[in-house]
């Protein structure tokens, strides 16, 4: 059986990388474009979501499925920027993280998962 692959393009990614997503942010709230390629792989078996290159600006949250990997392009060429406490939440099992550059800033102290 073929792992599920779900594609996931920056807002200033190019336009053949575009052109082959399932998911195209835009640049603001790039979480929700993110979690919503993780909600749509099988929840029993999980897959891949593939980030095009590019910035991803996420001013919240990311929670992988169990069995998901999560892989970019190199670090030199996909970002991910988290502000606003914003962060990839671990709690599943069997969770890859591959392949992207992952910063943040402005997390005001009040929750108790900081940093990236």
């Amino acid at each position: 059986m073929t792992e599920p692959t779900i594609i996931v393009a920056a807002s200033d990614s190019s336009a053949a990388s575009k052109a082959g997503a399932d998911y195209i942010c835009d640049g603001i709230d790039d979480q929700y474009e993110i979690q919503a390629a993780i909600d749509a792989l099988p929840p029993a078996r999980g897959g891949t979501v593939q980030l095009t290159e590019g910035t991803f600006k996420c001013s919240g949250n990311i929670l992988p499925g169990s069995y998901t990997t999560l892989s970019g392009q190199g670090d030199e060429r996909t970002t991910l920027i988290f502000t606003n406490n914003g962060l990839i939440w671990l709690k599943n099992d069997s969770i890859a993280l591959e392949g992207f550059r992952a910063t943040g800033s402005g997390y005001s102290g009040q929750s108790a998962h900081r940093g990236v």
